[in-house]
């Protein structure tokens, strides 16, 4: 019997330290460096499809508090898009292995935008920023107004 009660203390001692971390709010919490978990891309005819960057390859985004900003993107394997047309299987690359994007330099942001300058603050890119939870959502349009929604974890 008093080892059913020490089980019980330490059953929920454990339940007590497991506490929910906070969600996200602001920009505050942009600072850190965050992994890709997921992408989801539309195209402008409309096209939706997401992938798991894991299966993929590999995104990193630092944000510093000094506003310099590091972003790497390797993707190691082909994406591929499958549609179904009259019965058959139609498979499109829509992102080779190989792409690289690497950028880094200065950025600046507002309540929901995160702009990002590279080192002569020449503007690359905007992207509207929220937080679901714990999880960054960064949103942008590409050069081919390709709509890209990204999903980062923070690294702890």
């Amino acid at each position: 019997m008093k080892n059913y009660y020490k089980i019980l203390i330490v059953i929920f001692i454990f339940f007590i330290s497991c506490k929910q971390l906070p969600p996200f709010k602001g920009k505050q919490d942009l600072v850190g460096s965050w992994h890709c978990e997921k992408i989801e891309i539309t195209t402008p005819r409309g096209t939706n499809f997401g992938f798991l960057m894991r299966k993929y390859g590999f995104a990193n985004f630092s944000i510093y508090q000094d506003s310099l900003y590091s972003f790497s993107m390797n993707i190691l394997q082909d994406v591929v898009l499958e549609k179904e047309i009259l019965g058959g299987t139609y498979s499109k690359t829509v992102l080779q292995a190989g792409y690289k994007n690497t950028r880094t330099g200065y950025y600046q942001t507002t309540d929901s935008s995160l702009i990002l300058f590279d080192f002569n603050k020449v503007k690359i890119n905007e992207e509207s920023y929220s937080f679901c939870e714990r999880v960054l959502l960064t949103t942008f349009t590409d050069e081919d107004k390709r709509f890209w929604k990204i999903f980062w974890k923070k690294d702890n």
